[in-house]
C-alpha cells in the first residue's frame, strides 16, 4: 500500500500540499479522510 505522500509523488506531483488541495476539491474531503473511510 502506498501512502499519499508516494502516490502524490508517483501521479507527478511536486508538491504534497498542492496535491491535498486538489483531491480535496475533486473529491470533498482530505485525502487522509479518504483512506481511512476505505
Amino acid at each position: 500500500t502506498l501512502t499519499i505522500r508516494e502516490a502524490a509523488f508517483q501521479s507527478g506531483f511536486q508538491n504534497i500540499n498542492h496535491f491535498n488541495r486538489l483531491f480535496a476539491k475533486r473529491y470533498g474531503c482530505a485525502p487522509t479522510k479518504y483512506q481511512q473511510e476505505q
